[in-house]
């Protein structure tokens, strides 16, 4: 197998260094700036505000908050970036992460074959129920295209789903029904039942070591992309429309 080419990241353009170390910032900052993906920063380290705020604070210059689609774009820069240390052990990992994502996908059949859900669709009412209702918000957060989200509510209102409000011939709002939040709670706890059958093959110890594991993955990935909190809520909230592994999961509100 030959070694993967490693792509590294544009080095940060000279500056003013903030009192936090964040680049080209004069606010009390604590460092924590994230780099945009052409080449701008934005974070606390910088400007002294935090993303999503629309004033800097202590004085500093104002830039806006950076988007769920660009923190995307600078995971997937960042971790290219990271020298390969064992590639074997990575190729392990990533084929085991493969399998089950498989696994998803033929559970997610399931799920469509008893509830006549796609993932989409699943995703989209997830969405809805957490009081996102217009076409453009939710797929923001489902990452998918406006065009796309109203297609889908169209479908979703056909089958009784979902009521919309239309203007101007697009639809502006979405609800859902009793029989799609009905539908939803069941697909949710077919998704609950199945990962609760494989969870109870397995000992306590082993399931706690696994979920730790996770976690621990979890905090490796926000130091090496410099991911704060505050960021993966906004990723969240504005939908990053990529994702270093790829799969459909529910939405968390």
């Amino acid at each position: 197998m030959s070694t993967p080419t490693v792509i590294r990241p544009s080095e940060p353009s000279s500056g003013p260094v903030g009192p936090g170390g964040g680049p080209g910032g004069h606010g009390p900052g604590d460092g924590g700036s994230v780099r945009r993906p052409d080449g701008s920063s934005s974070g606390d380290g910088g400007s002294g505000r935090r993303p999503g705020s629309s004033s800097p604070a202590g004085g500093g210059s104002t830039s806006p908050a950076v988007t769920g689609a660009e923190l995307a774009v600078i995971a997937r820069r960042e971790l290219v970036s990271t020298p390969v240390g064992d590639l074997d052990t990575a190729v392990e990992v990533l084929e085991r992460l493969n399998k089950l994502q498989v696994l998803g996908t033929f559970l997610q059949r399931g799920m469509e074959a008893m509830t006549s859900l796609r993932s989409s669709q699943f995703m989209i009412l997830k969405a809805i129920e957490c009081e996102v209702d217009h076409p453009r918000h939710i797929g923001r957060k489902v990452g998918m295209e406006t065009g796309a989200v109203e297609l889908t509510l169209v479908s979703l209102r056909e089958k009784g789903l979902v009521t919309t409000r239309s203007d101007r011939g697009h639809v502006v709002a979405a609800a859902l029904t009793d029989t799609g939040r009905a539908i939803l709670t069941q697909a949710e706890a077919m998704q609950i039942r199945a990962t609760d059958a494989l969870l109870q093959r397995a000992e306590p110890s082993e399931v706690a070591e696994v979920l730790d594991l996770l976690d621990r993955a979890v905090e490796s990935v926000h130091a090496i992309i410099g991911l704060r909190d505050d960021d993966e809520d906004l990723a969240a909230r504005t939908g990053a429309t990529g994702s270093p592994l790829p799969g459909h999961g529910p939405t968390v509100c």
